[in-house]
């Protein structure tokens, strides 16, 4: 289908956010839908960036609805365009003094550039009615269909899916005239002690005028060749000592609700055969107990390899060779075995106290085992639909329950004054659970720009506009009230209009990839793109080609050599959008 372009959206300042409450509590019977014709004074038009959340609700259903040209199908459409119908969306919240909400969603004008596609992000606590209206005549319905809260909370309660198909049906023949596709989330309160404690103010992530510099996964990636093994506490403190801002790590829930720090979504483990398992359907025991053998297969095969290339053969019996590489093989698991690149004398010398920091580590012992002063940026992970498909697992916590927990070792083990906390997700129904359940830290919405054909990413569903239209992801994020956007930096730099739009709502941008690894990248999405944060690996050892003009070779800069060159850049840019900010206005 294509996908036509809407008119902007106004973004709403991130300082009101600290007298946003979104209060909730028990809700009412099951109420009916009548779609009889209501008079217009008990129907409140209103644009879904109204505050929705009203006193007496328990919890509430939210769900994000397309252009009707990008979410309905028809069975016979007659060859009608996208534009000869529009869709009426009726929300209808508990108690007896609630009044009915009605919204309309036409598809946008596709020649208007700089927008995304039409759609709304609605809520309600009871039900809601969808109609597909004829354009040419708004009493002219071509089908409807209804969802209650009460069918979308069973849905939620056994499956992660954040998709629903409904069927259209035409208002008298009660024929199939086609179907909507709708995403949705239903989101309940926390209880009063963690609602209270994670109310506003909004802690402002623009806490320093320099540019953040976040470490990834720790001092950076597996896959950058970092020495220090990914989302690990060893890896996390290292990065504190090298100056880093904060960290950036991941977090999943296991089957018996740990919240555990690790990347990828499935694991490989070898028991006489390779055997892989989603994360989500491991414990936290099962889950530690494949990433050791895993991690011990790869040890043995790396320090074998470095021994074959160091050591003069010698004649050894059979039992001799095995021997000796039982010995060696022991000695270098029983010390830091994730710290690559390390001989046997300098693995002997570690303490076995660091044992302990280089294991698969929970959300509360990185809360409790790094300083306060390093900021943590949590990824919460979530399965795509094609992730369950490809991995059958009942095991897969509602979007509630995994943020519920979550936010609560937040609360009970990391609540210091001092650090400073952002959330981010690639999924949006999870970005939306954490920005209404808790309004105290920022929340950012993860893309993955320009990628969809070249990496299988398990972690964003390309087939949500938000995650695939660049302009229907700032629409998004300005709708729900999310606090900026994270994407990949090439992508970022050869699209500068579409970043100067998120600065223009009023959103952080935060990148990642490759470029945040040299001085002039950073330097350069400072100064023209007045970036807030960069995710950054190998994130002590910057590399740079302008140092020295005597230099061909690429020098190697620390973060506090880098930090230098950025601070001048950072001063002057501020200026500049100061500037353009004025022009808008």
């Amino acid at each position: 289908m294509s996908h036509p372009t809407a008119r902007p959206v106004t973004a709403s300042s991130h300082n009101s956010w600290s007298s946003i409450s979104d209060t909730v509590s028990g809700g009412s019977p099951e109420r009916k839908v009548a779609f009889e014709d209501e008079e217009e004074s008990h129907v409140v038009e209103e644009s879904s960036s109204e505050s929705e959340v009203e006193d007496g609700v328990a919890s509430r259903c939210h769900i994000f609805v397309e252009a009707p040209g990008d979410c309905v199908e028809l069975i016979d459409d007659d060859n009608a365009t996208n534009n000869d119908y529009f869709l009426r969306v009726t929300l209808f919240d508990s108690g007896e003094d609630s009044r009915a909400r009605k919204v309309v969603i036409r598809n946008g004008d596709t020649s208007e550039e700089g927008c995304g596609p039409s759609a709304e992000c609605l809520s309600f606590s009871e039900s809601a009615a969808i109609e597909l209206v004829r354009a040419a005549s708004p009493e002219d319905i071509i089908g409807r269909t209804t969802i209650g809260f009460e069918d979308l909370s069973e849905i939620q309660s056994c499956s992660s899916t954040n998709l629903i198909v409904r069927e259209l049906y035409h208002p008298t023949s009660w024929r199939k005239v086609g179907t909507i596709d709708l995403r949705f989330v239903v989101i309940a309160q926390l209880s009063e002690f963690y609602h209270e404690a994670l109310g506003g103010p909004l802690r402002n992530a623009r806490q320093t005028k320099d540019v953040m510099i976040i470490g990834h996964r720790g001092i950076g990636s597996d896959e950058q060749g970092s020495r220090i093994r990914e989302n690990t506490l060893l890896a996390f403190n290292q990065a504190a000592k090298y100056g880093a801002n904060a960290v950036e790590f991941d977090v999943f829930l296991t089957s018996d609700k740990q919240p555990m720090v690790y990347h990828d979504l499935q694991i490989t483990a070898s028991y006489g055969q390779s055997v892989t398992l989603p994360i989500t359907a491991l414990s936290k025991e099962g889950l530690t107990a494949m990433d050791e053998t895993s991690r011990s297969r790869k040890d043995r095969r790396h320090h074998q390899a470095r021994s074959r290339r160091s050591v003069a053969p010698v004649a050894l019996s059979k039992n001799s060779r095995r021997a000796t590489s039982f010995v060696t093989y022991n000695r270098c698991e029983s010390s830091l075995g994730l710290l690559r690149g390390n001989s046997s004398s300098e693995v002997e010398q570690r303490s076995s106290v660091i044992n302990m920091h280089d294991g698969l580590p929970t959300l509360r012992c990185v809360l409790e085992g790094t300083p306060n002063s390093l900021g943590a940026l949590v990824e919460i992970k979530y399965p795509t639909p094609e992730t369950v498909r490809r991995f059958p697992s009942r095991s897969c916590h509602s979007r509630n329950t995994v943020v519920d927990v979550i936010l609560q070792d937040v609360v009970n083990f990391g609540m210091s004054q001092e650090r400073m906390f952002m959330f981010s997700s690639f999924d949006p129904e999870l970005c939306v659970t954490l920005r209404r359940k808790q309004a105290r830290f920022p929340v950012i919405f993860n893309v993955w720009f320009g990628y969809e054909d070249e990496h299988d990413n398990t972690e964003v569903d390309f087939t949500d506009v938000r995650s695939a239209n660049p302009y229907a992801a700032i629409d998004f994020c300005v709708a729900t009230e999310l606090t900026g956007i994270c994407g990949e930096v090439n992508w970022i730099m050869n699209n500068k209009e579409w970043a100067k739009e998120c600065k223009r709502k009023d959103l952080l941008l935060y990148t990642y990839g490759e470029e945040n690894s040299t001085v002039e990248g950073v330097d350069t999405q400072i100064r023209r793109l007045g970036v807030d944060g960069c995710i950054v690996d190998n994130i002590n050892r910057f590399k740079s080609v302008k140092d020295s003009p005597e230099v061909e070779e690429e020098a190697l800069l620390t973060l506090a050599k880098a930090r230098k060159r950025w601070a001048l850049t950072r001063r002057q840019s501020m200026a500049c959008f100061a500037a353009l900010h004025a022009d808008d206005n």
